[in-house]
């Protein structure tokens, strides 16, 4: 019916105009709303960085240098910088830009609905046309041209009202996009502004204090240089005879006044060594060693959120059904399972598959009556009056003549009112059509 009615088919460009409008503010809240939360996750990794260098900064600068205690408390100070960015970047714009993007699921099944009416609504149109230019000179083409009038009245009370709402629905949401974008922006540039700022005033603070610590070490005052004390050379002791001194010391012993000789001055006759004690020379002090400096515990490094990640156990379910009872030569078609997509002739997705359980026909190729499935949960069998071409997702599409399998909706209130859902015989897709592009086949 579709292409028999091509030429009164319901126009309207300016609904188009906005149904375009609607799929590119779509685009460009999806693609603001990723990036957002990119940049979020980039800010901690910087934080968690920044955080890292923080704490080996620390550790390198030694707790007698100056200001250490101020270091500390800057590096906390940045950051909490970090932190207060992060945290109002999510509550002042993210939160309120995924609110702003909820909507647009909502409109969008909206449209495809207006879509559907519209086909019925230039259906019934078209019905009533074609009765009245053949005139209701009998009783029954009577009957059939009222019918065909109240049918045409309901679907176009339904695309109407459906279309008035998008009128108002679709400019709105179009035109709010500009305030709510300069109240997104504003919040990012405020908030890096204020903590780009304040992070200068503290990388300012911490490059006056090497300044300082510079200023300091010129003067000497870390300076570990201690003087080295040098004792005076000593004249080589030369090895004395036999009979006299025979035992040699470290330290130098004296060459005048040796004490060996007796008190009249004769020397110790008989080989035997003199024992005397000789006084050392007097050494300059050891400087004292100060006492080793425990160093400062070093605080744990942050923790990454990524390594805390759990690990996700997995889970294959396998799902086995009972034998069903048919010819022996059938062969089990699983036209839709849980873990395949459905793909048109022309390789676009259609969706996921369904669980209706489907076989293959064996005498299919030996009679040309024959379907070529068996769908048991079928309704009834209906063929295609006219053409159709699918406009949504959902839909079959299919040509003149085709068979399809008409079988119950999972959800009856999924159902909109003059389409049914089936499967077709010869792909095995399924999806919803319109009731009117049928009629029921009679076995």
């Amino acid at each position: 019916m579709q292409k028999v009615g091509k030429l009164d088919e319901t126009k309207d460009e300016v609904f188009d105009e906005f149904v375009n409008n609607f799929n590119k503010q779509q685009t460009a809240a999806s693609r603001l709303q990723k990036e957002l939360k990119q940049y979020i996750q980039c800010l901690s990794s910087m934080r968690i960085a920044s955080n890292a260098f923080a704490e080996a900064v620390k550790d390198v600068y030694e707790p007698t240098w100056s200001e250490r205690e101020k270091l500390v408390s800057l590096y906390e100070e940045l950051d909490s910088n970090f932190d207060h960015l992060t945290k109002r970047l999510v509550d002042e714009v993210l939160e309120p830009l995924e609110a702003y993007h909820r909507p647009f699921a909502d409109v969008k099944t909206k449209i495809a609905k207006r879509g559907r009416k519209r086909v019925d609504y230039d259906h019934s149109r078209h019905v009533v046309d074609t009765l009245r230019a053949k005139g209701t000179a009998k009783t029954a083409d009577a009957k059939k041209l009222a019918q065909a009038e109240d049918d045409y009245q309901k679907a176009k009370s339904v695309f109407v009202e459906l279309t008035s709402e998008l009128y108002d629905e679709l400019p709105a949401l179009y035109d709010g996009r500009i305030g709510f974008y300069v109240s997104c922006f504003q919040s990012v540039f405020t908030l890096e502004g204020v903590f780009h700022r304040e992070s200068a005033k503290i990388q300012n603070q911490l490059n006056d204090m090497m300044d300082q610590l510079i200023t300091d070490v010129s003067a000497g005052s870390y300076s570990t240089k201690k003087s080295f004390a040098v004792t005076r050379d000593e004249d080589p002791i030369e090895p004395k005879p036999e009979g006299g001194l025979a035992k040699f010391y470290d330290v130098a012993v004296p060459d005048e006044d040796d004490d060996s000789q007796n008190e009249d001055g004769s020397e110790v006759m008989n080989g035997e060594e003199s024992q005397q004690t000789s006084k050392p020379k007097v050494l300059p002090p050891t400087p004292v060693r100060p006492a080793p400096q425990r160093p400062s515990p070093k605080p744990p490094a942050p923790s990454n959120p990524s390594d805390t990640e759990n690990s996700q156990q997995k889970e294959t379910t396998k799902e086995n059904k009972g034998s069903i009872d048919k010819v022996s030569s059938d062969e089990h078609v699983s036209s839709k399972t849980d873990n395949e997509e459905t793909v048109k002739p022309d390789g676009e997705e259609l969706g996921p598959r369904t669980e209706s359980i489907v076989y293959k026909n064996p005498r299919a190729d030996s009679s040309p009556t024959q379907c070529n499935l068996i769908v048991p949960d079928a309704l009834y069998k209906a063929v295609a009056t006219h053409s159709y071409t699918a406009e949504d997702e959902d839909e079959l599409a299919f040509e003149k003549g085709a068979i399809i399998h008409v079988i119950q909706f999972e959800d009856p209130e999924e159902q909109d009112e003059g389409w049914l859902m089936g499967i077709l015989d010869d792909s095995g897709l399924k999806g919803v059509f319109p009731e009117n592009f049928t009629k029921r086949l009679e076995t």
